[in-house]
């Protein structure tokens, strides 16, 4: 009888202790996650990604469409949802602060999106006409290809301005 209570108490013990990855991996896929949601956070928005010094995306503007903008926010859905997916017992208190900020960060533009933020886009501090005015300050002006860009970027922002203007 000893032997079976002993052999059910080591197994729930051992099944208990196999449910979570060690804080190790669970890190790292955090960690991965992170580098993820930075990167689709670039490509979402070229014009920051150019200030940061990354010119992959300087042929490009950022969109601001309603489809666009639904699209962002299922994106940042399968982020938040994936964080939340990571268990934070065991990891540091440095891992742990940025688990929380990414997921505050992920539940208030959740929030914003249902507040409908994003249909006013124009203020006195935000808005195409500060964001078309701030490109020149984020395109170093070093070398003959970032004036290529510049000029096929000002096209794309006539063109932004014309829809805009309609």
């Amino acid at each position: 009888m000893r032997q079976l209570v002993f052999g059910l108490v080591l197994g729930w013990g051992w099944s208990a202790c196999g449910q979570t990855a060690p804080a190790a991996d669970r890190v790292a896929k955090q960690n991965a996650l992170f580098e993820e949601f930075y990167q689709t956070e670039l490509k979402n928005s070229p014009e920051r990604a150019t200030a940061y010094g990354d010119y992959r995306y300087n042929s490009q503007l950022g969109q601001y469409s309603l489809a666009e903008i639904a699209r962002q926010h299922a994106e940042a859905d399968d982020f938040l949802a994936r964080l939340k997916a990571i268990p934070t017992d065991g990891m540091s208190d440095k891992d742990l602060l940025s688990h929380r900020i990414l997921e505050k960060r992920l539940e208030r533009e959740d929030v914003n999106y249902a507040l409908k933020n994003y249909e006013m886009p124009v203020n006195q501090q935000n808005g195409v006409h500060t964001r078309l005015a701030d490109l020149p300050n984020a395109v170093p002006f070093d070398s003959v290809p970032h004036y290529g860009i510049t000029s096929h970027g000002c096209a794309k922002s006539r063109a932004c301005w014309n829809r805009t203007l309609r």
